[in-house]
């Protein structure tokens, strides 16, 4: 359903603000999470005996003795490599296409906030083939792969489902007539 967009506007920019928000505080989980490794990094034993420090025993040693920014860094390698590397890949581009979609894209004339609802809602189940790959591929690909190998084909295979699951997302939404139902839902609700 069109609209003018001085109907959305006060809802946008509070959707703005709120986005802003989200990821600040995703990126604060992410600090979080990576501290916590190179923390129990600090605790391993010399050659490393946990998951994944002990694949990786000169990465541990130097996140261990490097400085702090160094050693957060390699943390965060740790962190993606330990937290599911199709993920990251997912929601990484995911998230870049969503938001262009969003807040840059032209051609869709609905509000930024309904926008944002329909993909996210809708993401919810087009997520799920890539949750498959991930842990069919993830392992055989990348794990065990090689760098001039198959790791990045299972990079390449990640990227190109997280598009393929946006496009049909996009399919969905418009085309069975979702956005329309999400924004009959919101329209005049306080909590949108």
């Amino acid at each position: 359903m069109p609209h003018d967009a001085a109907d959305c506007e006060e809802d946008d920019l509070l959707l703005e603000k709120w986005t802003f928000l989200r990821f600040v505080f995703m990126g604060m989980i992410m600090l979080y999470r990576t501290y916590q490794i190179r923390e129990a990094g600090k605790r391993q034993a010399d050659p490393p005996e946990d998951l994944p420090y002990s694949e990786h025993p000169n990465m541990t040693k130097q996140m261990n003795t490097w400085n702090i920014v160094s050693s957060f860094v390699i943390a965060m390698v740790f962190f993606i490599q330990s937290e599911g590397v199709g993920f990251v890949i997912y929601f990484g581009t995911s998230f870049a296409l969503d938001n262009y979609m969003i807040f840059f894209s032209s051609h869709v004339k609905i509000c930024e906030y309904i926008m944002q609802v329909v993909l996210y809602t809708s993401a919810c189940v087009t997520f799920l083939p890539c949750v498959a790959l991930s842990y069919m591929l993830q392992d055989k690909l990348y794990n065990q792969g090689r760098w001039f190998g198959t790791k990045p084909a299972f990079i390449f295979i990640m990227v190109l489902g997280a598009v393929v699951s946006f496009y049909l997302r996009i399919f969905l939404v418009f085309n069975l007539g979702y956005d329309n139902v999400v924004d009959g839902w919101l329209k005049h609700s306080p909590y949108k």
